[in-house]
């Protein structure tokens, strides 16, 4: 009789770590991806990590026809059902922003904005008044986690207003 006492208890663990795994897999990630060189990146951009990348390359990038280097990127979903939470990521070596805005636009730092066509206007944060305050409300350290929830159904522009090429449109979907 202990026997089956013990067996039962296994399969309920067993069948409520399968139940907390499987919310697990239901959040979206979302990637936040670079590759800077701590040894040759300036020490005010805050690169923690030597991933290969040198601020001189980085640099070599940041213009119109190459669109910024293809190693600072958002990777993952695009798409989440309405009340699924959205989990982002900093795989990289800095500091980045994943920002609601209105608009894509240039970022905070003038250096890097280059990378998108001339002239084009800032960018537009959501539920902030200055691009500063957007960039300190959401910004994520290299091996941070984030959890977005609560958004509407719709699309919803992410930008980090660092690095302002790497963007991402993600669609709230509704569920049915």
């Amino acid at each position: 009789m202990r026997r089956i006492g013990i067996l039962v208890f296994l399969l309920a663990a067993a069948a409520a770590a399968g139940a907390v795994m499987s919310r697990a897999s239901d959040i979206e990630v979302v990637r936040i991806e670079d590759r800077c060189d701590q040894a040759t990146f300036p020490p005010e951009t805050g690169c923690q990590k030597s991933l290969g990348v040198t601020f001189n390359e980085l640099l070599a990038r940041v213009n119109p026809h190459d669109g910024g280097h293809g190693a600072w990127r958002f990777h993952g979903t695009d798409h989440i059902d309405w009340g699924q939470p959205l989990r982002l990521k900093n795989t990289g070596g800095e500091p980045h922003s994943f920002t609601e805005v209105s608009s894509f636009g240039t970022g905070v730092v003038p250096l890097l904005n280059p990378a998108l066509p001339p002239g084009t206007p800032p960018a537009v944060p959501v539920g902030f008044h200055t691009l500063e305050e957007a960039l300190n409300a959401t910004l994520i350290l290299p091996d941070q986690d984030k959890v977005i929830t609560g958004l509407s159904a719709g699309h919803h522009k992410f930008q980090c207003l660092i690095h302002p090429w790497m963007q991402l449109d993600v669609e709230v979907r509704n569920k049915r």
